[in-house]
């Protein structure tokens, strides 16, 4: 699967989580369209996100992820996934 120029990656946190999450509505020009051919994109200045793309793209990296974290539980990926919960759960 096709990754996400790390422009718009840099975009998505401000202007979707922070709007969404403050606000109820995404910032700037963001918009969403299952017409985008991709899940994320950065297209002439806007933030073009394909809701049902995006989704199966997260699903499918996280199911990824897993299994790598599964298929080498002593490896650096799990080492550094049980650093930050440890971290998360001591702070919390």
């Amino acid at each position: 699967m096709p990754t996400a120029s790390e422009d718009a990656i840099a975009e998505l946190y401000p202007l979707v989580r922070f709007g969404l999450f403050h606000s109820g509505f995404t910032k700037g020009n963001v918009y969403l369209s299952p017409r985008f051919p991709t899940a994320l994109e950065k297209r002439d200045g806007d933030l073009q996100i394909n809701p049902q793309l995006f989704i199966e793209s997260v699903v499918e990296d996280l199911t990824a992820y897993a299994k790598d974290l599964r298929d080498n539980p002593s490896g650096e990926l799990a080492r550094n996934f049980l650093k930050v919960w440890d971290d998360r759960w001591e702070n919390s």
